[in-house]
């Protein structure tokens, strides 16, 4: 629900503001610690103040993307910060309506019915 709206397909996202990342398919963070990346289902402590929902995501879709960090952080620096991404969990737009932990997924099926 905090992934960014517009995308069909994410493997990966960047998080600027944490200069991590996180694999969609596994649902694993992936972060730096100690020089070595490590991969959990939570962000350890240090993160508590992040909020994934306001934070900035980058869509990557490509093979372990963390192996070109240095490319990433100059490539999204300047998104660090940024907080005017839409996610999913505030969206309008119907289609999003199907996903059960939508705020609006009680409204999906009127939706569906007036599109056919």
């Amino acid at each position: 629900m905090w992934g960014p709206t517009g995308y069909d397909h994410v493997d990966y996202y960047y998080l600027p503001d944490i200069d991590a990342y996180y694999y969609v398919p596994k649902r694993q963070y992936i972060y730096l610690d100690h020089g070595n990346w490590i991969f959990r289902s939570s962000l350890p402590r240090r993160y508590n103040n992040y909020n994934v929902y306001n934070g900035y995501k980058v869509v990557l879709n490509e093979p372990t993307p963390y192996k070109q960090a240095d490319n990433y952080r100059i490539k999204y620096g300047s998104y660090k910060g940024r907080r005017d991404q839409e996610v999913i969990r505030n969206s309008r737009d119907e289609r999003y309506f199907e996903n059960k932990q939508h705020p609006e997924h009680k409204n999906w099926k009127k939706a569906n019915k007036k599109r056919q």
